[in-house]
């Protein structure tokens, strides 16, 4: 996870600083002259600024009518700025070409003279662009073309195909794209790991829940056979085959109390092979001498899926599963690779 880190990073720091270079230009093409009379810093700096201001307003406004932001959407200012840059050079080529009369003229006047031809620029090309759209609307000619075009459309998105490989996002000569290389070759992958992790729950009357999200994780059609291990079930396990290890604190071979439930569970995971294994899975908090469980894990495996689509379809499953058992306030599934598969999730949508 550190190398993927540090590749993105410094692939986004490469990014940033020719981002960085590109606006510097555009401002230094706009300051004008290097002098102290013909300058115009104010003028460019203005022109960046109403780029940046007009970017946020149509980003405020496609929130307020409920348009979420996604991923793309972090690259349109870099579009938005070379299209406000546009109308900024015709500007400053307009106030080039100012005679030294215009530019002696009072301010108001200066500003007429100057948006003469650019406002006339502006105009053209925008009634231009109203024609263009018009026409292409109503033309029989490139109604056919258009509708051509839509039905390949229409068939090269139904012929899509989503995937997603780390490394395809990874310079080819970095270190993590050698070492991921390697690992596919000699090491196959195998499913996501995961877990179902729950905190403020009553454990002690939440035996039946328990005892459904097992049964019903090991017959998930997307979970790996015998990967599913249930420091729950280990544990209700051990307390029916050991009655003398218990004996004064259950009934019917389960806790009478909390206290007794976090005691006799400690027990098993201090002492017994079997629930060694589990003390990791397993979070305790003493609070004034009384023995409390804060956090838990039961862990399971994924199946190895060929697609994107599987992957996202088999995420869904285990998230619709433990919302039909659990509140979402009390335990909620994860893995590593649900950042990475929730991300395509959205990548489809979109």
């Amino acid at each position: 996870m550190t190398s993927w880190n540090d590749k993105a990073g410094n692939v986004i720091r490469e990014v940033l600083s020719l981002l960085t270079g590109g606006v510097l230009l555009v401002f230094v093409y706009l300051f004008g002259r290097i002098n102290c009379v013909e300058q115009r810093i104010r003028l460019s700096l203005a022109g960046i600024i109403m780029v940046g201001m007009s970017i946020a307003f149509s980003f405020r406004l496609s929130s307020a009518v409920g348009l979420e932001y996604g991923p793309l959407h972090s690259i349109l200012p870099f579009f938005l700025l070379g299209i406000g840059v546009d109308n900024m050079f015709v500007v400053v080529g307009s106030y080039k070409r100012l005679s030294h009369s215009e530019l002696s003229l009072p301010l108001n006047q200066r500003i007429g003279k100057l948006l003469r031809p650019a406002g006339v620029y502006v105009l053209v090309t925008s009634v231009t662009d109203i024609l263009v759209f018009g026409v292409g609307g109503t033309t029989i000619m490139v109604v056919v073309i258009t509708l051509g075009l839509l039905g390949l459309n229409i068939w090269g998105l139904y012929s899509l195909k989503q995937d997603y490989k780390e490394n395809w996002f990874s310079p080819t000569d970095s270190y993590a794209y050698e070492f991921n290389e390697m690992k596919d070759k000699y090491f196959p992958k195998r499913g996501a790991l995961g877990g179902v992790y729950c905190k403020n729950i009553d454990y002690l009357n939440s035996k039946t829940k328990f005892e459904t999200l097992y049964n019903r994780t090991i017959n998930n059609q997307y979970i790996a056979t015998g990967s599913v291990d249930s420091w729950f079930k280990s544990y209700t396990d051990w307390l029916e085959t050991n009655p003398a290890a218990t004996a004064g604190k259950v009934t019917n071979n389960y806790p009478n109390t909390e206290a007794d439930f976090a005691d006799l569970l400690q027990t098993f995971l201090n002492n017994e092979t079997n629930g060694k294994r589990h003390l990791r899975e397993v979070v305790f908090q003493n609070n004034s001498g009384i023995l409390d469980i804060t956090t838990t894990y039961v862990s399971y495996q994924h199946k190895i899926f060929d697609t994107v689509a599987e992957e996202i379809v088999a995420m869904d499953a285990m998230v619709e599963l433990v919302r039909g058992i659990f509140p979402e306030t009390e335990c909620s599934p994860y893995s590593r690779k649900y950042l990475e598969w929730e991300a395509n999730k959205v990548i489809k949508r979109e």
